[in-house]
């Protein structure tokens, strides 16, 4: 699962990467969160960018 993980981290760090995303990371009108889900238990995971 931590492959998973990084992977999703990875795509959170590229989206970080557009300025229009910067932007509004910056003014705090656009947060991003990490997430996951494991179908095998049914479970659901999320953590801040």
């Amino acid at each position: 699962m931590v492959c998973v993980q990084e992977a999703v981290n990875i795509s959170l760090r590229n989206l970080k990467s557009y300025p229009f995303v910067k932007d509004r990371l910056n003014k705090g009108t656009l947060n991003l969160i990490g997430a996951r889900y494991d179908f095998v238990h049914g479970s659901f995971e999320t953590w801040n960018a």
